[in-house]
């Protein structure tokens, strides 16, 4: 798996709060702040403030305060000069005690839009210039698993190794309200008139639709039009996030949009040939990720119930890859991640996070015998009370896991057989939001 954040900016993971970070560049109109957090259940309030400096006393230009205390309410307000200017309390709570959130803040050229867990929230008008905020501040009962800066397009990016049959390419984003229309583009390199073997446009302009396109040779091909009425399932629409997935199969591209199927495009530029990925227009980006394994109906499972037993390895090849979400409750001594044959009497692969040691022990269960274990780690990259996302990727060689975009270990095959490998087990001490394949 790869990582792209927005350009110049990388998600912070699992930050200490109170937290304080600078904005490159300042805020700008088309710009959103990402934060992915808990709520404690004993919480009174937290706060994020958008700031025009690090100083107790700098200018805020939105300040967004959950208070639980009394009645449930969210104040917005601005701070200028010193002084706290006219509030704004709405009676509506959109975060629950206890619970997981996603928020995303965003900025037009009116004020800032507030959406919680998917959800339009609220908005509040521009007080103060919007390209003096300079800070991010997070402050109270609250914990935060990841904050990132969702920057602005155009975005040209390297495909590493250019796209292949069973990748995926997942893409997180957020549509302005005032957008027109943003595309979509994978390519044959990146000089001005090179082909295009994928071209998605979303267009606001008129009769709602998304185009479909292929272009060689400078010219564009025959289009396909999806219209308005499939959005009701696969939502790109104006002032809301989304999750776009494009899978690779051998016929073509199947194009995903908040887990609904949104269209298929056939391959009309030889696969082997795309090693670009362009973003443009009237949308930003908070993430992109590439993944090289096969991607299925199932591919995202949302995770219930503990312990996790997952069927769904089968057709174990190179260059697949697993991502795991889920958080390490306080007071956890381990959790386990296994890699199972067929028969589940081996394990190819057995990762178990040790918090109160400070260690990941890696080993293999072969003919009903442990191997030597592996215990060399440059870091310990699971904490107790912490959000993680954990890539497991493998080749010819072996397995390589990365936790929060980070680097942590390599594990050598020891069972050589790939394609008996085809479970997945999740036990002990964590909590799974969801697991990718």
């Amino acid at each position: 798996m790869s990582f792209s954040g927005s350009p110049g900016y990388q998600p912070i993971y699992n930050p200490s709060v109170p937290y304080m970070s600078p904005i490159l560049g300042c805020l700008k109109e088309g710009m959103f702040v990402y934060i992915h957090g808990v709520v404690p259940k004993d919480s009174e309030r937290f706060h994020v403030n958008l700031k025009f400096g690090e100083s107790a006393d700098s200018d805020i230009a939105f300040h967004f305060n959950p208070r639980f205390r009394g009645i449930d309410r969210v104040v917005l307000n601005s701070f200028r000069n010193g002084g706290w200017e006219h509030e704004e309390v709405i009676h509506s709570m959109p975060f629950v005690q206890g619970k997981a959130f996603e928020m995303v803040i965003g900025t037009n050229s009116e004020g800032f839009q507030v959406n919680v867990n998917w959800e339009k929230f609220h908005s509040f008008p521009h007080r103060l210039p919007l390209d003096g905020v300079s800070v991010l501040e997070i402050v109270g009962d609250v914990s935060v698993h990841c904050v990132s800066i969702i920057g602005s397009v155009p975005y040209v990016g390297q495909i590493c190794g250019g796209l292949k049959e069973g990748m995926t390419v997942f893409i997180q984003g957020t549509i302005p309200e005032e957008a027109n229309r943003f595309y979509l583009n994978l390519e044959c390199g990146s000089s001005k008139g090179c082909d295009i073997a994928l071209h998605l446009s979303r267009r606001f302009e008129g009769w709602d639709k998304v185009v479909l396109n292929s272009q060689q040779n400078g010219a564009w091909e025959d289009e396909e039009k999806i219209r308005d009425a499939l959005f009701s399932q696969s939502a790109l629409e104006k002032g809301q996030p989304f999750g776009l997935v494009i899978i690779v199969n051998s016929e073509g591209y199947q194009i995903n949009v908040n887990d609904e199927e949104l269209g298929r495009f056939p391959h009309r530029v030889a696969l082997e040939r795309v090693s670009v990925l362009e973003i443009g227009g009237d949308v930003s980006i908070q993430a992109i990720t590439y993944t090289g394994g096969a991607y299925s109906e199932d591919k995202l499972q949302e995770v219930k119930d503990m312990p996790v037993l997952c069927g769904m390895l089968r057709d174990m090849r190179v260059d697949r890859t697993v991502i795991i979400r889920g958080w390490v409750p306080s007071g956890t001594e381990r959790f386990t991640v296994n890699f199972l044959t067929n028969d589940n009497e081996d394990i190819a692969f057995h990762l178990n996070p040790r918090m109160r040691e400070g260690v990941v022990v890696r080993n293999s269960l072969i003919g009903g015998t442990w191997g030597q274990e592996e215990r060399e780690l440059g870091y310990m990259p699971f904490q107790e009370g912490q959000y993680f996302d954990m890539a497991i990727c493998w080749d010819t060689k072996g397995f390589s896991v990365y936790v929060n975009g980070q680097h942590a270990f390599d594990y050598a095959h020891r069972f050589h057989t790939l394609r008996q490998i085809d479970t997945l087990e999740i036990k002990e001490g964590v909590d799974v939001s969801y697991v990718v394949f």
